[in-house]
């Protein structure tokens, strides 16, 4: 309970430009705005008409994988379309390599698993070209890149599945580069 503006239902990422810090509140649907002294200065998005594709259709990412490929099922569980970008794989570097499986080790930790330090731990050595897709107001598809420190959104019109445009930061905004 208190102000909407900082009660979170499911933060699913954040980042953090020198101006503004973006948090993208799954359960709302919305990436949210704040200075780097925690004001509130809005957000971006909103829920859909329906519970997703009202067409019943599924568009699923490969988890693990260098290429930015969303497949596209119908309700059949047909596949109908690819969804595809040609990007540059960005590799992690050793820091962030380290710093993944300690983050991954003390989630582990906090939900009681044991045994932890025998957990052998593979870590993609590629920054994932994706992050997350949500489907959008307006039927879009909302797709988070996750190779950029800073949010970067495609969307793309579903089932047509054509490029409409890219979002990304700029200091306190999302632009339409």
């Amino acid at each position: 309970m208190g102000d909407s503006c900082y009660v979170f239902g499911y933060v699913a990422d954040a980042a953090r430009t020198d101006s503004i810090i973006y948090a993208l509140d799954m359960s709302r649907a919305q990436l949210r705005k704040y200075t780097p002294q925690g004001e509130y200065s809005g957000y971006i998005g909103g829920r859909g008409d329906g519970p997703g594709d009202l067409d019943g259709n599924l568009y699923m990412v490969q988890r693990h994988t260098p290429q930015y490929r969303i497949v596209c099922y119908g309700s059949d569980a047909v596949p109908f379309d690819t969804l595809s970008l040609d990007l540059p794989v960005i590799q992690k570097t050793d820091d962030e390599i380290a710093l993944e499986k300690r983050h991954t080790e003390e989630y582990l930790t906090g939900m009681g698993t044991s045994n932890v330090m025998q957990w052998i731990y593979d870590p993609d050595t590629f920054k994932a070209p994706i992050a997350g897709i949500w489907l959008g107001w307006e039927g879009n598809l909302w797709v988070l890149r996750g190779t950029d420190d800073r949010p970067v959104f495609d969307v793309w019109s579903i089932p047509e599945g054509e490029y409409l445009f890219m979002l990304l930061s700029s200091h306190n905004s999302l632009t339409v580069p």
